[in-house]
């Protein structure tokens, strides 16, 4: 593995924003409207190392792989973007027990600096070719983006609450987003020289994806019993698209949002005494993790690469807590994560086709609270 001055980066972001405000709507109207708009100009500077197109590597080991670069080169670039925000919040009584929400908003939000700033990283593996050669090849690399763009979406959310009972809700709610720019990571089949003349292998780093839409709706319900037992569950509709293609599909689903969602959690809460259960689950998507998005692999029969599809597998977690508070000073709490020990998987493209694995088991912690003073 290479590294070195690369891994370091300087990022400098000036930002000047301003806005204005209006609320319209008494304590005793049965409407409430707020509504105003953001402006934000940036100045971004980043400056990075990266691996020059020549590098020059150097081991002080006959087993350890390259570790060390002497020529690095340096990365600057500049951006500057200003955005219009503008936003809409409508509350409006309907019923006493009854609310519908209307809102809608231009909304952005920035990269990672660790999206912006990583420098280039190769990894190499010491090898020897069929010829009896031994050397280090090239086996893959990452690295950040400096000419990332911001997430940037126009979204608008409609919503339907009703309560009931001392402390019960039900809520519908439905939104559309229309987004501009996303971030998703990708990777990509690179050529880079070695001690075998060069080898091509994987480059993974986030990239630019050109615009899509999510369209769903959500219903949420929740109640709390007055001798302590209480429960909430949320259900998630997402439809997405982006302009995302691999050479197996067109407009893939925007990285790591499902198609389905579920949570739910039921618990106890009384005379000092929290118990707690909760499940979430998530159908398939693709993937939005490190791994990246996007995976090619070069054809050794074409000698051109291909772009499959990265999707993570449906995943469900079942996670306990219980928590007492001895006395107003002192309480400890245990926590169970994973209790089923369930694994986050990927494939490439098509479900027979696994690409990652990881299981980080059940996992299981014990603290305390002690307060000390008035």
């Amino acid at each position: 593995m290479v590294r070195g001055p690369h891994h370091s980066f300087n990022i400098e972001t000036q930002r000047v924003s301003g806005y204005a405000m209006a609320d319209l709507g008494d304590k005793g109207d049965r409407f409430h409207l707020n509504m105003g708009a953001r402006i934000v100009d940036t100045v971004q500077r980043v400056m990075a190392g990266a691996l020059p197109a020549n590098p020059i590597y150097i081991s002080d080991e006959s087993w350890d792989g390259s570790n060390a670069i002497t020529n690095p080169d340096v990365i600057k670039a500049e951006r500057h973007y200003t955005d219009v925000l503008p936003s809409m919040n409508l509350v409006l009584d309907v019923a006493p027990d009854q609310k519908v929400r209307v809102s809608a908003a231009r909304v952005m939000s920035p990269p990672s600096p660790y999206q912006l700033g990583t420098g280039a990283q190769y990894n190499f593996t010491r090898e020897t070719n069929t010829a009896g050669k031994q050397g280090f090849a090239f086996v893959g690399g990452s690295g950040g983006n400096p000419d990332l763009d911001p997430f940037r979406a126009t979204q608008v959310d409609i919503g339907y609450e009703w309560y009931f009972g001392s402390q019960g809700a039900l809520t519908f709610g439905g939104f559309y987003k229309s987004i501009d720019t996303f971030i998703q990571t990708t990777t990509t089949s690179i050529t880079v020289m070695d001690d075998f003349g060069g080898s091509t292998a994987g480059f993974t780093a986030p990239s630019n994806g050109a615009g899509g839409s999510i369209k769903g709706f959500e219903v949420g319900a929740q109640y709390a019993f007055d001798f302590g037992v209480g429960f909430n569950a949320n259900y998630t509709y997402s439809l997405s698209t982006s302009s995302t293609h691999t050479d197996f599909a067109r407009d893939l689903p925007i990285p790591g949002v499902s198609l389905h969602a579920l949570t739910a959690q039921a618990y106890y809460q009384k005379n000092g005494l929290e118990a707690r259960l909760s499940y979430s689950w998530r159908s398939s998507a693709v993937n939005g993790d490190a791994i990246g998005s996007v995976f090619s692999v070069l054809d050794a029969t074409t000698n051109k690469s291909v772009a499959y599809g990265v999707f993570s597998r449906p995943y469900g977690q079942l996670d306990a807590q219980v928590a007492y508070q001895f006395t107003p000073e002192f309480g400890i709490t245990f926590e169970a994560i994973n209790l089923t020990e369930e694994s986050q998987e990927t494939y490439l493209q098509f479900k027979n086709q696994p690409f990652s694995y990881m299981n980080s088991g059940r996992r299981f912690m014990l603290g305390g609270r002690f307060k000390f003073g008035g």
